[in-house]
């Protein structure tokens, strides 16, 4: 695996992109510093990239973009002009705070792990495609949606509250098939779980979990409303 290591203090900006790869190189290891002013990406990896303990921020793009069966940790990514940190297929995000980026805070295709991050005041939190676990994050006064899943995946266990601070925003936003949402706490956005196709989604809630409630739930903008405690 190619290593790249700064110390904590380093910073890099400039015009272009920040830290990228040659086509083909894949096993890359980025640690410590900040990136950031860069014209395009701060910093744009292939497959199996480690990233860790790094300040991506005021990148005209992405902060961070990764290849398949990466892992992103500990990281922070703020004031971006696109996705905060990008995963491709089967990777893992976790320990990562995205602030305030131009689309997602953190998005993840396929077959990935979501886990005890805090995304806030994004345009939109956290969006999965296939697949993908979402599990122990906060998401906080997005200005849409807190979580957008798309199809097959597992929302459990997060706290999304007072999104949708300049459009209409769900705490969870179930947009496709078969997504299984359990033990989350939604409260204060515009809908607690928006589920656009009905009879296709799980979204439970079990006794111990605090009451789903927000602006005007229950409800959705289409298809079937989920009640605490019930199935779509």
């Amino acid at each position: 695996m190619v290593g790249t290591s700064a110390d904590p203090d380093s910073v890099l900006d400039g015009s272009l992109g920040g830290i990228t790869r040659t086509a083909g190189v894949n096993r890359t290891s980025v640690r410590n510093g900040v990136v950031r002013g860069f014209g395009g990406t701060g910093i744009a990896l292939g497959d199996e990239a480690r990233i860790s303990d790094v300040v991506v921020r005021e990148n005209a793009s992405d902060g961070i973009v990764v290849g398949s069966m990466s892992r992103v940790t500990d990281c922070i990514a703020e004031f971006n002009g696109s996705t905060g940190i990008t995963g491709g297929a089967s990777t893992t995000v976790s320990g990562c705070h995205a602030l305030a980026n131009g689309t997602y805070g953190i998005f993840v295709t396929f077959n990935g792990l979501v886990d005890q991050n805090i995304a806030e005041q994004n345009n939109i939190g956290i969006g999965v495609v296939s697949g993908s676990t979402v599990s122990r994050c906060l998401l906080n006064a997005n200005k849409g949606d807190g979580i957008v899943a798309l199809n097959y995946n597992d929302v459990r266990d997060n706290v999304s509250r007072a999104n949708g601070t300049t459009s209409i925003g769900a705490g969870i936003h179930a947009t496709g098939l078969g997504n299984h949402i359990e033990g989350n706490t939604v409260a204060i956005n515009d809908y607690g779980i928006d589920v656009d196709v009905a009879n296709n989604v799980s979204a439970t809630q079990p006794a111990t979990t605090p009451i789903i409630s927000g602006r005007s739930w229950p409800g959705t903008r289409s298809g079937r409303r989920c009640q605490p405690g019930t199935s779509a």
